[in-house]
């Protein structure tokens, strides 16, 4: 087997790699200590974090917005209060983007609404009532 080229040059510089220097790598776990393979394998562990979208279900946001403006109704609250109470109550976290997105999806369920030239949000007593939308070709 002839010689292999120095992977650097004199300079320091790293050449490219061919298939013949690739073909002589050695697995690690044949070249370094168990020791070292081990603090280079492992990998740190992440504590759960409570609340986490890890595990919860498409809609669950919505949802506890929506329980929370529920338990608060009648009065009007900001995203903020919404968020503290969430944490406070349902021990969840969320993002504020997450209220704000959840708080439009309500209102197009048409189960809150925001009140008018405000920044708050209040729970609609009649959501389950049906929406009816008068047509115009019925006014005549």
């Amino acid at each position: 087997m002839a010689k292999a080229k120095p992977l650097t040059d004199d300079e320091g510089e790293v050449r490219e790699l061919t298939l013949e220097d690739l073909k002589r790598f050695r697995p690690a776990s044949e070249i370094l200590s168990p020791s070292l393979l081990e603090k280079l394998s492992a990998r740190p562990a992440r504590a759960p974090v409570e609340g986490s979208a890890s595990g919860i279900r498409r809609g669950t946001n919505a949802r506890l917005v929506e329980e929370v403006l529920q338990e608060i109704a009648p009065r009007a609250v900001r995203p903020a209060e919404i968020r503290n109470a969430l944490q406070r109550k349902k021990g969840v976290r969320m993002a504020f983007a997450s209220v704000r997105h959840a708080l439009e999806q309500l209102e197009a369920r048409h189960a809150v609404e925001q009140v008018i030239e405000s920044k708050t949000w209040r729970f609609r007593r009649d959501a389950s009532a049906p929406i009816t939308v008068k047509s115009e070709a019925n006014d005549g």
